[in-house]
């Protein structure tokens, strides 16, 4: 059988969801483009910094991957057929990139310029008049073989050991799982607004690592959150700086179901109607019993904030680890909390925790608690 029997394109000529395009890193790619990559000076329309970026250092095949995942997901909506819509994910993408792009690390450059390629690839076909292509659906996962889900099991064995080992290593123990009351309560992040130097508040910008300590508190390490680096926009090591910017990345497992309450950008108005259809689809997107992480741009400013929902027996609630907040969603007091959230942003995402594993990293970032008892026990 020839190569060309293998490689399966949409008739718009772009690059279908198979595995053999996925291991090629071209899923979303148009047929026939020369994948050149240049050192330095690739302009890309509507990122000017782009010419600092060496996607031939940079752009690995992690980052590819990463690319890949976020086309495949976008394909299966109905926008990606939309040549306005992909214009108005083309402009989220250049909007992200050129106001964050100081504090991104190189690879985090390289991911955001590589994703506007591929959008502005996309976006280019439609106004050509390329056909539209159906709603791109994943390929099955066929089920793992025995020898296959043993092998899974010892490596998550392993990993269970290389992570006691690194609790250990960082002096914490692992105790009884605890609840909601006992987790929070000021225990993620008891030195909130503690001021360092006279004037700085390292446990006020460190939101990122108290949802990690809430959550590793749950499951039964007494630790509390660390605060970020004494300079502005520094941090506590690289391993900080990464969760800041990717919510997911304290956690080892590959594919993360994440949920954008406006990625289709139904949501177009920081209204009361804005906030109520965002409400909405929170509650559809937590509708089984979890934790979850809500990672949001706030309403008015370049900075994002990331909380707790919670999904019990009998609560729906938001838990902010960080100021020691907690919200009843279903009550008016949350929306108005979310008159402090930019409702509209694209990129506002959820996800559910509770299920995935972290990585041994994450103990760098907290420190021993010794919580000492108290009602909630």
């Amino acid at each position: 059988m020839g190569l060309f029997e293998f490689i399966t394109k949409s008739r718009s000529g772009v690059y279908k969801n198979t595995s053999e395009n996925r291991r090629l890193h071209r899923v979303g790619q148009r047929y026939g483009e020369q994948r050149q990559l240049a050192d330095e000076g690739e302009l890309i329309p509507g990122m000017p910094n782009s010419t600092k970026v060496n996607l031939k250092k940079y752009l690995s095949d992690k980052i590819k991957k990463k690319v890949d995942d976020y086309i495949v997901n976008v394909s299966t909506t109905p926008g990606w057929n939309n040549p306005e819509q992909v214009s108005l994910m083309v402009k989220v993408v250049q909007k992200h990139f050129n106001e964050a792009f100081d504090d991104m690390t190189k690879a985090q450059r390289a991911y955001w310029v590589e994703l506007a390629k591929r959008l502005l690839g996309r976006m280019e076909s439609l106004n050509a008049g390329g056909d539209k292509e159906e709603s791109v659906k994943p390929e099955e996962t066929p089920k793992p073989t025995l020898k296959e889900r043993a092998d899974n099991f010892e490596q998550k064995e392993k990993a269970k050991d290389t992570f006691e080992q690194a609790a250990q290593k960082h002096g914490i123990e692992h105790g009884k799982p605890m609840s909601i009351d006992r987790a929070d309560r000021k225990h993620a992040n008891p030195k909130w607004c503690t001021l360092v130097d006279g004037s700085f508040r390292p446990y006020t910008s460190n939101c990122q690592t108290c949802v990690v300590a809430y959550e590793l508190r749950k499951r039964g390490y007494d630790v509390e959150a660390k605060g970020v680096g004494v300079k502005p926009k520094s941090y506590t090591n690289d391993f900080q700086r990464e969760m800041a910017y990717d919510s997911t990345f304290a956690f080892a497992d590959k594919d993360i179901d994440l949920i954008r309450p406006n990625f289709t950008g139904e949501i177009k108005s920081n209204t009361n109607k804005g906030r109520g259809q965002f409400r909405v689809k929170i509650f559809d997107a937590i509708k089984e019993q979890g934790t979850y992480f809500l990672s949001f741009k706030n309403k008015g400013r370049q900075s994002g904030h990331i909380v707790v929902l919670e999904h019990t027996t009998n609560n729906l609630l938001l838990i902010d680890p960080q100021s020691n907040r907690r919200i009843d969603l279903k009550s008016d007091e949350f929306m108005q909390y979310l008159a402090g959230v930019d409702v509209t942003y694209r990129v506002n995402r959820l996800f559910r925790v509770n299920d995935l594993t972290f990585k041994p990293e994450v103990f760098s970032v907290v420190e021993k608690a010794n919580t000492e008892p108290d009602i909630y026990d």
